[in-house]
């Protein structure tokens, strides 16, 4: 998600924002969620993750940058196995850490 936001301009959160599940909506079984919470989710976290990146940025130096993740999880999304995750970090030895 952060890559495909990256891509289009956008910030990953907002990203996240806009594809939530609303009511009317099903998952990739069809079947629509028990909730909808993830748009409130959001709209909770987002005054933190805006300071959170502020900070980020305020700290972060040549040789040490600072960055925000936000990762959502949600159980029974589909019917398609086990779910997981991955994070990946990339190092550029002008820029380190991305």
């Amino acid at each position: 998600m952060d890559v495909l936001a990256e891509k289009l301009g956008m910030d990953p959160l907002e990203l996240r924002y806009i594809n939530a599940y609303r009511p009317g909506d099903t998952n990739p079984s069809g079947h629509e969620p028990e909730v909808y919470s993830m748009t409130a989710l959001i709209d909770a976290i987002r005054p933190k993750y805006q300071a959170a990146l502020e900070n980020a940025k305020k700290l972060s130096t040549p040789e040490k940058m600072r960055g925000v993740g936000v990762s959502v999880g949600a159980y029974g999304c589909g019917l398609d196995g086990v779910d997981g995750a991955e994070v990946w970090l990339n190092y550029w030895q002008t820029a380190g850490f991305r």
